[in-house]
């Protein structure tokens, strides 16, 4: 009996601490700071737009000096072309990435064949938008948290070495939602090694439309967020009915 009164106990603060830690809706604080997304045609840009690979490495340096132990990573990158990001994506196939055969070319060719993989894909976290400043490529992106897993973002730079590479120069820090210039260079007093991203060639990139296209505030003009979702069938909430 005691043994149920205890479980009973950590369950119900199990949840009542979900429910601090976890929220369904990005927070305002996290709203008021995040830029605004107004659709573009990026040819009209730079024609830079595709899937990227950035090998970041990580220097470990043991206890003797002379020996030191680089290891690596590869972060996925896709721009699209009308303004949309996404980063830090993988295959999400489990065979995959237990025998180690990831291919990201090819799962990112598997997303437009299969549904499955495609609407993991698209509620997957890391998504946001890009914007260029002069030579310089802002991204900002937010995570799609899930049980108790805080909301957060995060903004870096990229200039264009040539339309294969893009190169990151340094973190930004957000000023505010309605400033276009809203990165603010910092020195990168990160410890990992960031190589220039190179694109990848492929076919053709899988469809934008994420979870985060849905949300009202997340677009400058609130009539191109409701001509959105009436095209691509989506029903708007009832919190969101309501014209500002």
């Amino acid at each position: 009996m005691v043994k149920v009164v205890i479980l009973l106990f950590l369950s119900l603060m199990a949840i009542s601490c979900s429910n601090i830690i976890y929220k369904k809706n990005a927070p305002k604080s996290l709203i008021k700071r995040f830029p605004c997304y107004q659709p573009i045609d990026s040819l009209n840009e730079k024609s830079f737009y595709g899937l990227y690979s950035q090998r970041i490495e990580v220097l470990e340096i043991s206890q003797s000096p002379e020996i030191i132990d680089i290891k690596y990573f590869n972060r996925n990158m896709i721009f699209f072309r009308d303004g949309m990001f996404i980063t830090d994506f993988f295959d999400y196939n489990r065979n995959s990435r237990v025998n180690n055969t990831e291919n990201t070319e090819a799962y990112v060719q598997e997303l437009g064949i299969d549904r499955n993989a495609l609407e993991l894909f698209l509620n997957s976290s890391n998504w946001g938008l890009y914007m260029f400043i002069d030579d310089t490529i802002y991204v900002h992106y937010i995570n799609h948290p899930q049980l108790l897993v805080p909301w957060g973002s995060s903004s870096e730079c990229f200039i264009i070495n040539n339309f294969m590479q893009i190169e990151k120069i340094n973190e930004c820090m957000l000023l505010s939602k309605t400033d276009p210039t809203f990165g603010l260079k910092a020195p990168n007093v990160n410890p990992y090694l960031y190589r220039p991203a190179v694109r990848i060639n492929v076919k053709a990139l899988p469809s934008s439309n994420a979870w985060l296209k849905r949300e009202k505030w997340f677009w400058c003009d609130e009539s191109e967020w409701r001509a959105y979702m009436e095209e691509n069938g989506y029903k708007i909430r009832r919190r969101d009915h309501a014209k500002h």
